[in-house]
């Protein structure tokens, strides 16, 4: 499925030993992220440097950052996680070879533009967990929302007789 971005690349004045600024932003809208599990407040910002290999094939070289929205894995409030990881994106020549291979971004040797918004979400998914857990603090809490961190460790019952809310669909499910 194709995503419409705005985050297109003007090739026009790339050729080899030039280099091109790039930067934007991608995943304003929520349904950019459709289907990813993933939540960006304000979309993921990224800065680059795009320059052509001496083949022809595109380069891009930066960073990527934004503030992924997560449910604390142990008290399910909501949190807000910064995220920043370095970006390169490869474009092989639409070649013969590369064709065929759904793992090769490729880009014709006329193209005006190209979109790396696509290319962008990609790394995001691949790099970004799907589940946050913070890490637990010195005194035994959760330095995120403040739960015990010992309330996760253990697959033990509540030690106040109080069902964990996490299974709460699946307990409305019971016929017994």
């Amino acid at each position: 499925m194709r995503r419409k971005t705005n985050v297109s690349l003007g090739l026009a004045g790339l050729r080899p030993g030039i280099k091109i600024p790039v930067e934007g932003v991608v995943g304003r809208e929520a349904a950019f992220w459709d289907g990813s599990g993933l939540t960006f407040d304000g979309g993921v910002t990224f800065s680059a440097v795009a320059e052509m290999a001496a083949d022809g094939a595109l380069v891009v070289r930066g960073s990527w950052s934004g503030r992924a929205a997560y449910e604390c894995a142990r008290c399910l409030e909501p949190l807000e996680v910064p995220a920043r990881r370095e970006l390169v994106l490869f474009y092989a020549l639409n070649d013969e070879w590369a064709r065929d291979d759904p793992d090769v971004r490729t880009i014709d040797a006329g193209a005006t533009e190209a979109d790396l918004g696509e290319a962008i979400r990609e790394e995001v998914l691949l790099e970004m967990p799907r589940y946050y857990m913070p890490e637990a603090g010195s005194d035994g809490r959760c330095v995120e929302c403040g739960a015990s961190a010992s309330r996760t460790a253990s697959a033990g019952p509540d030690p106040q007789g109080r069902p964990d809310p996490r299974w709460a669909a699946l307990e409305a499910l019971k016929t017994d």
